[in-house]
């Protein structure tokens, strides 16, 4: 009995001294031992974009609202969020039909640091290379497709309907002599379609294939290029182009001061910054002072390209200033209280099982169960039944009478001729 008291007391003493040091441990990470917070490094580069930033952050979410916040290291709106998961699920239930809208929802996926591989229990880029009418919006399905490609870093096997060969191959093969490209077969081509050409392929540059065609359609883009640096459409400066061109010569690494699209009246950069309105926003149309989203969002994705000299296309740890999201921390102090709460509680369980055991075998214990007789078990009282000896069976006889009809000849009336036989 003192034994069971004594290893009590040292059971008690070992629970005790846990608590204190998982106490003392507790407060100390959560007073000062949780993560410092990152440095903010949201600030933007210029005047222009914070400027944009700030239009944008009062106006409903736009296509490239995702894209813009990633590059501003700023948290993605909700509204933005909102709309991304109702359009895959919109393309999950039409079977992703629109492969334009599924390669710019890989793009999203990827700037909010999400895998597009595992999105909804689905391979994304997967589906995007096997997709059956990858130009069914244009030939800006293969160009997206490319650059959600690299934006995922993920290697399409070369088997695929749309591996990058094949996209390359379907690209280089739709420009025009002019060396411009079109939308669709058939079409003039514009400023929008070949600059996403040019973003699209200008990673395989070294090439020289390649290289060759993106050399032809960045002498055709500088022939459509104003005097002021800016690109137009329909015949009116467009916002949307210069942005897009500007992107496309960043991308490819081809600097602004080039001579083909330097202009006497200013380079690519100022020709975008030419666009802003006194709000803060972008308009589409040169002079006419109404920001639109659309605008504003293209006008950013070509200012943060310059700022990075890079495509705004990448993924989001390949722009200086990126901090990996950041998890949930657990409150040291909810967990102590947890534990205080619930170790007592399953000790507490299992003394009360032990006591309720010991209830059930005092009461229940002395009584017999009702069992069912085995007839090949013999109860103590029953003894075997006595054998007949086997010396009595052994003086047993068994008689047997077998009927004997056969009848004995008179051998008297053989003739000694019967008696040898024949020759």
């Amino acid at each position: 009995m003192e034994g069971v008291i004594y290893l009590i007391r040292r059971l008690t003493a070992f629970f005790l001294a846990f608590i204190i040091f998982f106490s003392l441990s507790a407060f100390v990470s959560a007073s000062g031992g949780q993560a410092a917070a990152p440095e903010d490094s949201s600030e933007p580069p210029s005047t222009s974009i914070a400027q944009g930033l700030e239009y944008l952050d009062q106006n409903p979410p736009g296509q490239n609202s995702i894209l813009v916040s990633s590059l501003a290291h700023t948290q993605a709106q909700p509204q933005a969020q909102e709309q991304l998961e109702q359009n895959a699920s919109a393309l999950s239930a039409a079977e992703y039909q629109d492969a334009l809208a599924l390669a710019r929802l890989i793009l999203d996926l990827v700037k909010l640091d999400k895998d597009p591989t595992i999105f909804g229990g689905r391979d994304l880029p997967a589906i995007l290379s096997s997709h059956e009418n990858l130009y069914a919006q244009g030939i800006d399905g293969g160009s997206f497709a490319l650059i959600a490609y690299r934006a995922a870093n993920y290697l399409v096997f070369e088997s695929a309907k749309n591996a990058v060969p094949v996209i390359t191959d379907y690209l280089l093969s739709s420009q025009l002599r002019s060396g411009g490209f079109a939308a669709t077969p058939g079409k003039d081509p514009d400023v929008r379609t070949t600059a996403h050409v040019v973003t699209a392929l200008a990673p395989q540059k070294e090439d020289a294939y390649v290289d060759n065609a993106l050399q032809k359609a960045l002498s055709w883009l500088s022939t459509q290029q104003a005097e002021d640096g800016s690109f137009s459409w329909q015949g009116a400066p467009h916002c949307e182009s210069t942005a897009a061109v500007l992107i496309a010569l960043e991308t490819y690494g081809l600097s602004l001061s080039d001579s083909r699209f330097a202009k006497p009246e200013g380079d690519l950069l100022q020709a975008v910054e030419r666009f802003q309105n006194a709000d803060g926003g972008y308009s589409s149309a040169l002079g006419d002072g109404i920001s639109t989203v659309d605008a504003t969002e293209n006008a950013l994705l070509a200012l943060y390209a310059a700022h990075y000299d890079a495509s705004p296309y990448l993924s989001p740890d390949s722009y200086p200033g990126y901090t990996p999201p950041q998890q949930e921390q657990t409150d040291a102090r909810l967990v102590y209280l947890k534990f205080l709460i619930g170790f007592p509680a399953i000790l507490a369980i299992i003394y009360a099982i032990l006591l309720l055991t010991n209830w059930i075998g005092k009461k229940f214990g002395d009584r017999k169960l009702p069992t069912i007789r085995n007839p090949y078990v013999l109860d103590e009282d029953e003894t075997m039944p006595s054998e007949p000896s086997r010396q009595a069976d052994e003086e047993k006889t068994m008689e047997l009478q077998i009927p004997m009809k056969a009848e004995i000849p008179n051998f008297d009336d053989i003739s000694e001729e019967d008696s040898y036989p024949r020759k």
